[in-house]
């Protein structure tokens, strides 16, 4: 059986023995998707496969994503990669599934993080160098930043689950009479 800290889950370690969080790869991802401008590049046949096509979509983007896992990420085992692309997907099914101003929550949260999260990365080379710091206070600020990118990615997680709710709630109501079907509601 696997098992996993919730810190280990939300922050990836890589073959570099860093820390890439799942947040940092889901704003890489979404990046991906807005700069959809390369799909002309296709032949006819399969852009229209992919436009027709929602499971071809999905497809993609869980390949999409195991590939910034593993690239930008660094995880180079098969099952990891597979686990935490599957969180991350989910996640990113989850917040596709949101009324817009929990979307523009979600992304700018995503850019914080982001922007948080290079500059922890910048302070750690920095304290790696300092031959000044012993490693047991280098271990400390280690795992205290380790923290703090956890609590990050813990609030858009949490974000995001609330504003898929309350959206899922109103579409249930719209539809009602028992005819909501959650599958759909998070696939299509």
């Amino acid at each position: 059986m696997v098992s996993f800290k919730l810190s280990d889950i939300i922050n990836i370690k890589s073959i570099t023995n860093t820390k890439i969080s799942l947040s940092k790869v889901l704003l890489l991802f979404y990046i991906g998707i807005a700069c959809n401008f390369t799909g002309g590049l296709f032949s006819r046949k399969l852009r229209k496969h992919f436009d027709e096509s929602r499971l071809a979509q999905h497809i993609v983007g869980f390949i999409t994503m195991l590939v910034l896992i593993v690239m930008v990420g660094g995880v180079n085992e098969t099952q990891p990669a597979l686990t935490y692309t599957v969180i991350a997907y989910l996640w990113f099914l989850f917040t596709t599934k949101l009324d817009l101003f929990w979307n523009m929550i979600i992304i700018c949260a995503l850019v914080v993080g982001f922007l948080y999260e290079s500059q922890i990365e910048s302070k750690e080379i920095q304290l790696e160098e300092d031959q000044a710091i012993d490693d047991l206070t280098a271990y400390k600020l280690h795992t205290h930043h380790l923290e703090k990118k956890t609590y990050v990615g813990i609030a858009i997680g949490l974000i995001t689950i609330v504003g898929t709710g309350l959206y899922a709630q109103r579409k249930n109501e719209q539809f009602g009479g028992g005819q909501f079907d959650p599958i759909k509601f998070l696939f299509y």
